[in-house]
């Protein structure tokens, strides 16, 4: 089981003309287990609460939240009421920032204060290429679970190097993304190598046309 690590937030709520709270939360909380985060909430009370959109973003990129799944509300209620959602995949190396997007029944939106969770490697290295086959560009994804030097480059059967990808420092535990054209390769079978002080690995990759 993977090291866990938890923040707390609250929510940010606007209040109808009438003065009522329509959700009322206790916390807001998120937690690694091995490559997922574990999402916790609880209310203490809710009124005319549809349900919840769980967004995300990558904490170093410009994006925009973006919706994961929607959790049903308990509708109104005076009593207590957990809620948990897990990611439903290994999430990249790095910071990752959730909030919830509480919707009431008649369309009212607020959110939380977002919490951000650090994601670590469970292993040395990780490193993929999508798609595969790859026709015309591919993106290559790769992070080391100790800071250091590393080259990734692609190689055809004969062993010999075709484009050098990456040849610098990575930061620990932090993905790095990159953008491959393979239009100038011959089809067939290539080889992704990642080499660092730390680490050796290969991957195949089928060009196609």
């Amino acid at each position: 089981e993977g090291a866990k690590s938890s923040v707390d937030a609250r929510f940010e709520l606007h209040v109808d003309p009438n003065g009522a709270l329509p959700v009322e939360m206790s916390n807001f909380a998120g937690e690694t287990d091995d490559q997922q985060v574990v999402l916790s909430w609880t209310t203490a009370s809710e009124q005319n609460n549809a349900g919840f959109h769980v967004q995300h973003k990558r904490e170093e990129s410009d994006a925009s939240f973006t919706d994961l799944t929607f959790v049903e509300g308990a509708g109104t209620t005076q009593e207590p009421t957990e809620y948990q959602f897990r990611t439903e995949k290994e999430l990249d190396p790095g910071s990752h920032t959730f909030r919830l997007k509480q919707v009431d029944t008649d369309g009212t939106t607020s959110f939380t204060d977002p919490v951000t969770v650090d994601v670590g490697l469970s292993g040395a290295y990780r490193l993929s290429s999508y798609p595969n086959p790859v026709r015309g560009q591919a993106t290559v994804e790769f992070a080391l679970k100790q800071e250091g030097p590393v080259t990734v480059s692609l190689y055809n059967t004969l062993g010999q190097r075709v484009k050098t990808i990456y040849d610098g420092r990575v930061k620990a535990e932090t993905t790095k993304r990159l953008r491959v054209e393979t239009k100038g390769l011959s089809n067939g079978l290539y080889f992704l190598r990642m080499n660092g002080p730390n680490v050796s690995a290969n991957k195949r990759v089928m060009v196609v046309r």
